[in-house]
């Protein structure tokens, strides 16, 4: 299979995995896991780890686990199986097949009148919506991304015929 060069995916043979778009996200989950622990030992050393100011450490725990979900996030195009997954760092992993697809999709996330993300939807034949990838910082950045997809999404299509 010849090589090919792509902004946001890699090539491992037949297959192109979707690089990390999340490092804001990264940084974000981490600032949150310090906060929580920060205000945990606060607890423990007060002897009062759900006391009145204490239970705080669980909301920067929920908010760490959904900023680490947003970087774990990742997308592979399997050219040689005909098929397209998500998964979270390799776990949780939801596969569909390239002809099943329909369409692909746009959301846009708004919070207090500022964009907060955009998400890449496949919808299927049969009406099933699946984000592929969620909270793309730059909505400027989701054209490329998608364009890339398409281009993927042929080179199977060119693959399947092929073979």
């Amino acid at each position: 299979m010849e090589e090919h060069n792509y902004k946001y995916f890699t090539q491992d043979g037949s297959r192109y995995t979707s690089k990390r778009i999340g490092y804001f996200a990264l940084c974000l989950a981490l600032f949150w896991l310090f906060m929580a622990i920060g205000i945990l030992i606060v607890g423990i050393k007060d002897g009062n780890i759900f006391g009145e100011k204490n239970w705080y450490w669980i909301f920067g725990l929920i908010v760490f686990c959904v900023q680490i979900r947003i970087f774990a996030q990742q997308m592979t195009i399997d050219c040689a199986a005909g098929t397209m997954s998500k998964s979270y760092f390799g776990l949780f992993k939801k596969e569909i097949r390239i002809e099943e697809i329909q369409k692909f999709e746009t959301l846009k996330h708004l919070a207090i009148a500022l964009h907060n993300g955009t998400d890449i939807i496949v919808v299927t034949k049969d009406h099933k919506s699946i984000k592929m990838l969620e909270r793309i910082g730059r909505t400027k950045n989701v054209e490329p991304i998608l364009k890339e997809i398409q281009e993927l999404i042929q080179l199977t299509q060119l693959n399947v015929q092929r073979g």
